[in-house]
């Protein structure tokens, strides 16, 4: 048995391999299958998110201006003229006095600035009794306020999460480039291996490095090419 012809420091070895090794090129994928994988491109946003101002709260959109002085015991009534949902636009237009119903995530009617909470309003026939005051703004998500159109969102060399997907979809953008994945050939060498599964003689051993390293490669790699055993040449 001979042992190694030469021997190398660990500090060598890694300056060899970053000497000799090539940056990978680029894949397109989906979205939905960019977690874990390094991004190779610059994200910019094509919109402003939000897009347009929502309601922050589920309650009552009106002119902020007008709730001063309201509380429990003495409240505003504010005649409710219509109601918008989360995915709906409202066609008319909040005038001073009045208050539409609406939803968490729906879309601000023109000429309302604010929204009242819906446990501080009480429903009294057609109208909302309205318990606490709202300074104009007051739940309200404004347009562009978590991200603006144009801007760098996420750089290259980043590991996408799962969430920085989730961020990346919420921009409308199914498809981006991230580097591509090395791939990776394993072959396991030995006349005295056998694989999990074969039939053994009594001199030999079933392989144990092979299955952990190809779980590893995968891991890591996400393709590994698992070659046969190969008979040791002598």
């Amino acid at each position: 048995m001979h042992g190694f012809a030469a021997r190398a420091e660990v500090a060598t070895a890694l300056a060899w391999i970053d000497a000799h090794a090539q940056r990978l090129g680029s894949e397109r994928v989906g979205v939905d299958a960019a977690a874990d994988r390094v991004l190779a491109q610059t994200v910019i946003a094509p919109l402003d998110v939000p897009a347009f101002d929502r309601a922050a709260m589920d309650g009552y959109a009106l002119q902020g201006a007008l709730t001063t002085g309201a509380t429990d015991y003495t409240p505003l009534e504010f005649p409710v003229v219509g109601q918008v949902l989360a995915g709906q636009a409202y066609d008319g237009i909040v005038t001073p006095g009045t208050a539409v119903r609406i939803m968490t995530g729906a879309a601000m009617p023109a000429g309302a600035d604010a929204v009242v909470p819906a446990e501080y309003a009480r429903i009294v026939g057609a109208n909302a009794e309205i318990t606490a005051a709202v300074p104009p703004g007051r739940h309200v998500g404004r347009r562009g306020e978590d991200i603006r159109a144009g801007g760098a969102v996420l750089e290259p060399g980043r590991r996408l999460r799962p969430q920085d997907a989730g961020l990346i979809a919420s921009l409308g953008i199914a498809d981006i480039d991230v580097v591509a994945s090395p791939r990776v050939r394993i072959v396991v060498t030995g006349n005295e291996i056998v694989s999990a599964g074969g039939q053994i003689k009594l001199v030999q051993v079933y392989t144990v490095a092979r299955v952990p390293a190809v779980t590893t490669v995968t891991a890591l790699a996400d393709r590994a090419q698992d070659e046969a055993l190969q008979r040791a040449s002598r």
